[in-house]
């Protein structure tokens, strides 16, 4: 907050409790009387301004006495003339006092405008100071406010993630469990497969030895064929030659018949 203007009034009471405390009125002497308000260049200017303003014009210098022993001397001759010229040469010291004192007033005067242009220089340098302190103090704030949800952003990410770890912790479980199951589901699959290759085998034998049954099979049942076609041609033979000697069959037909029957019913057996 901008501290309060000092009036010129308060200067000049100020500067007048300093006088009567016998102390020296400087520009930091003022500033400590008004509570430490206002520029001291300022406040000192005023108090100037205010001096030279009630400052009384100096009183007549007295003459030097080579001058009063001429005035003794000459008072019974000329005094009518020398009453005027010790006027005019007083109206001399006043116009050159006036003059000396315009002078002062006129640099006073100077020195009082540099002053006030100079604290006001000073108060719009302090003023500036204040706006930038406002501002930074008001970015100050913001980054409170942003560090706060950094902050709460951090708090959360952190929970999330000690969360996430305790998920792929379970999940490294699971997978343990899951790797330990596929490792006996391994074994069991290589127990099979060697099952299943033993098996192949036999299947592989089974059909073989069927392969050689079944051309067993083909084999006796064309000799069987062979034989049964032999048997048909003895019968005919042993038919046509009853009737044509009216004869009994001889041994070897007879032997040669049985055995194509014992043959034939042995390969329809099997």
């Amino acid at each position: 907050m901008r501290p309060t203007e000092v009036t010129d009034e308060e200067i000049i009471d100020a500067g007048r409790a300093l006088v009567a405390q016998g102390r020296n009125v400087t520009g930091s002497t003022l500033r400590e009387m008004v509570g430490a308000r206002g520029a001291p260049n300022r406040l000192k200017a005023v108090w100037d301004t205010y001096r030279a303003e009630v400052v009384t014009p100096p009183e007549p210098r007295p003459l030097p006495e080579i001058m009063e022993s001429v005035l003794d001397r000459l008072k019974t001759q000329w005094s009518k003339h020398l009453q005027e010229l010790v006027l005019e040469l007083q109206a001399l010291a006043r116009q050159e006092a006036e003059q000396a004192l315009q002078t002062d007033r006129e640099q006073f005067a100077q020195k009082l405008q540099l002053a006030q242009e100079t604290g006001n220089a000073l108060e719009q340098q302090v003023r500036a100071l204040e706006e930038e302190r406002e501002g930074l103090r008001h970015q100050l704030q913001q980054q409170k406010t942003q560090i706060d949800v950094l902050n709460l952003e951090r708090d959360q990410i952190q929970s999330q993630n000690q969360e996430l770890t305790t998920q792929i912790q379970q999940i490294q479980q699971e997978r343990h469990g899951w790797l330990d199951n596929l490792q006996q589901q391994a074994t069991q699959i290589g127990t099979l497969q060697a099952q299943l290759e033993q098996a192949h085998q036999q299947v592989q034998t089974l059909t073989t030895e069927m392969q050689q049954e079944r051309e067993q099979r083909i084999q006796a049942r064309e000799q069987l064929a062979r034989q049964e076609g032999e048997l048909v041609a003895l019968r005919k033979m042993q038919e046509e030659w009853a009737k044509s000697s009216n004869a009994t069959p001889s041994p070897a037909v007879k032997k040669r018949s049985k055995a194509i029957g014992a043959s034939s019913s042995s390969d329809q057996d099997s």
